[in-house]
């Protein structure tokens, strides 16, 4: 018989379900919640990197008072780290090979909201740990910490009140394929509003 996916009604009625069925669920959200958080990251990185590099080499022009090293420099970093973020969320996957075919589509629906939240709390703090350290670095690794936030605001916001719900139901109709690829979609969106909205307000 062919095992149900993660977001299937799998239990039987009157089941008796232990720990460790919750365990893996919590866990498994967590890190799917994780991987997506950590491409969207990546993207708004590469992005920043991008038009910071383009700037150095003098294709684009942005209003930043910056030497050409230091914009080329903290272009490559941000460029590199967001790449590796991207590959490693990508590739090897934090959280989207955990198995979660066990659990009923309304618990992976709950677990990835819980799991989304904790996400959001993690980058608000990681967000706020960083920016004590970017302080006399140039202006782009200070645009990487307020990323951070972009990031942060939708996984406590739009993401379990718009991403998730729309995932769960693009599974219940048997389009599971890109459940991801919806809750990645509204995230990257709801990121670079509130990144444009921070990067006016700062230099404007």
């Amino acid at each position: 018989m062919e095992a149900p996916s993660s977001m299937t009604e799998f239990d039987t009625p009157g089941e008796k379900r232990g720990v460790g069925h919750y365990i893996s669920l919590v866990w498994g959200a967590f890190l799917a919640m994780l991987d997506v958080a950590a491409l969207v990251f990546g993207t708004v990185l590469v992005g920043l990197g991008a038009a910071v590099l383009l700037h150095g080499i003098g294709w684009v022009t942005l209003d930043l008072d910056l030497s050409t090293t230091a914009m080329l420099a903290s272009g490559v970093v941000n460029l590199i780290i967001g790449g590796l973020l991207i590959g490693f969320a990508a590739e090897a996957g934090i959280g989207r090979g955990v198995d979660l075919k066990f659990h009923s589509g309304l618990e992976v629906l709950v677990g990835r909201i819980l799991g989304s939240f904790v996400v959001g709390g993690l980058l608000t703090w990681l967000a706020g740990f960083a920016g004590d350290f970017v302080d006399g670095l140039p202006f782009p690794f200070e645009l990487a910490t307020i990323a951070i936030g972009a990031v942060a605001l939708p996984a406590v916001s739009l993401v379990p009140l718009v991403a998730l719900p729309l995932a769960w139901l693009l599974d219940r109709f048997d389009l599971d394929d890109v459940e991801y690829a919806a809750i990645y979609f509204v995230w990257t969106l709801m990121t670079m509003v509130l990144l444009y909205r921070d990067i006016i307000a700062l230099v404007g």
